[in-house]
């Protein structure tokens, strides 16, 4: 296993075996209270289900020895009757002690987000008993554990994390972006992985499932039902269904602790608050006013000395909590830089590779005779694109049969491309996409026209694109439209007209390929 894991698939089995270390006076305690001959299960369910890291190890012990294969245990209630006294015991003497170290960036990260997500869980358990009274005990274990990969990266990886954190707050990238550039995709998508490995009730897998991921466009959605705009039938039954799904609260609140970490009157509290009033069908101030209460209760259970309680933040002003999230060595390099591959493709004066460039364009032009599938043509192009002209980031977006919507399909490259899988638009809104796919065209956006085509990017595409600098255009069957093509950079890319025009090229030969693809299909019908 590399000491650099890159990717979903190498995070979790980088991150699967690694054990999460339990605070040394939770342990202390617990285990005095289990020498106790006559302490009782009950006595100890709270101290256990107020210490996440803990709750996360009985739950995944728990799990692992249930014999029922047709359920899953889905609450740390369930979780302790089935582990019993001397199971409890023996994960207590198991689990790893953080042998805390004040002055460590680290060790006050890995707290500060255990915290947050004990914060969560309290929120989460609040909203379950007016929302979901029958999952309260289900949503709280949810809550809890949907923030665990930040705990592991910290724990494990702090230098990839604390980069990410770089690229957010000094860069201002957007934060799926940022987890992708450093980690090659997002945390989510890791925490997936891993709570599939861990058999982790499905409730918090299918909150942690990048298809149901929280990106610009549903956030803005959301605020836009918040604020009663009107929706068409589409857009209200598909928010009606996300904010009815059993996952959502523990998905809602670990966006207020979150959100709260950085501050409780900012513009993020700002926009998450009338969302929150909406679910739980109260007033902003009256949603805020409820959280701010919660918090309270929350930062009581779980006291740690040396870190800032979310609920402290709520009389702290910005300037008075700052967190640090800067390994010491990285102090002197202000700058968080791509991984270097992702730096070295485009060349200022050439194609990356001009063989594999002339290859591909040949196998496109000719596809009735090379290329044996449309989804052939259309990988094709991507390796084109990417090992031929050196486009660090390149995606193919698809429609649907009725023209109606478009969604990625296909990506190559580093930076976060994963995330353009997960991106879908419809195509009867006013957009970028609906342009290219109205008729035939292509688009080189840069210092020129970005300012134009910025309100015509939908939000959640501007999370994923290259902020500068990328090139699309639209592929079509006829008239009828049938892709739309991304490629940029990356964020140190060097882009010249050669490579706008090898781009053009390369499309237009997929263009060609399709045409001729689809025409000898036809001749070959009886």
């Amino acid at each position: 296993m590399s000491d650099s894991p890159y990717g979903a698939e190498q995070w979790v089995e980088f991150l699967a075996d690694k054990p999460l270390p339990i605070m040394a006076h939770s342990r202390q305690f617990l285990l005095h209270q289990l020498r106790r001959p006559d302490v009782a299960l009950m006595e100890l369910a709270p101290a256990l289900q107020a210490d996440p890291v803990l709750s996360l190890h009985l739950l995944r012990h728990a799990n692992q020895l249930n014999n029922n294969q047709e359920t899953d245990i889905r609450t740390l209630d369930h979780a302790l009757s089935s582990l019993g006294l001397q199971r409890i015991r023996e994960v207590l003497d198991n689990a790893p002690v953080l042998q805390m170290n004040n002055q460590s960036v680290a060790h006050r990260q890995y707290l500060y987000a255990v915290a947050n997500s004990l914060h969560a869980a309290f929120q989460a358990r609040d909203w379950a008993k007016q929302l979901r009274p029958t999952q309260i005990a289900q949503l709280y274990a949810a809550g809890m554990l949907y923030g665990f990969i930040h705990w592991s990266l910290w724990r494990f990886a702090p230098d990839a994390i604390s980069q990410v954190h770089g690229l957010i707050h000094e860069q201002q990238l957007d934060p799926i972006l940022a987890e992708s550039n450093v980690l090659g995709c997002p945390a989510q998508a890791i925490a997936h992985g891993l709570a599939l490995r861990w058999q982790l009730p499905e409730v918090l897998v299918n909150a942690l499932d990048m298809e149901n991921a929280a990106d610009k466009r549903l956030l803005s959605s959301l605020q836009r039902r918040a604020r009663g705009d009107e929706l068409n039938p589409d857009q209200e039954r598909m928010l009606n269904h996300l904010v009815h799904a059993p996952w959502m609260l523990a998905k809602m609140a670990n966006w207020v602790a979150h959100t709260a970490h950085f501050g409780w009157y900012g513009q993020g509290m700002d926009r998450l608050m009338p969302i929150i009033g909406d679910v739980l069908r109260l007033t902003r101030e009256e949603a805020s006013a409820r959280c701010h209460r919660t918090a309270v209760i929350a930062a009581a259970a779980y006291a740690t000395p040396g870190i800032i309680a979310p609920a402290s933040r709520l009389i702290m002003a910005p300037d008075d909590q700052p967190i640090a999230y800067r390994m010491p060595h990285q102090l002197g390099n202000r700058t968080v830089t791509a991984r270097p591959q992702a730096q070295q493709r485009m060349l200022p004066g050439k194609l990356f590779d001009e063989r594999h460039y002339q290859d591909r364009l040949f196998q496109l032009n000719n596809a009735d005779k090379q290329l044996s599938s449309l989804g052939a043509i259309m990988q094709g192009l991507l390796e084109g694109m990417h090992d031929g002209i050196g486009l660090q980031r390149c995606a193919i977006l698809m429609t649907s049969q009725d023209s109606k919507e478009i969604a990625g399909r296909l990506a190559a490259g580093d930076s976060g491309v994963e995330a353009f899988k997960h991106f879908r638009q419809s195509l009867r809104t006013a957009s970028i996409f609906q342009r290219l796919c109205s008729q035939p065209g292509s688009l080189w956006v840069n210092d020129k026209n970005r300012d134009k085509v910025q309100s015509l990017l939908p939000e959640a595409f501007q999370s994923l694109c290259h902020p500068q600098e990328f090139f699309m255009m639209s592929i079509f069957l006829g008239k009828r439209p049938i892709a739309v093509v991304y490629a940029d950079a990356g964020l140190h890319g060097d882009v010249r007209p050669m490579h706008y025009n090898a781009f053009r090229q390369l499309v237009q030969a997929a263009n060609r390929g399709v045409t001729l693809y689809y025409r000898a299909r036809q001749q070959m019908r009886p």
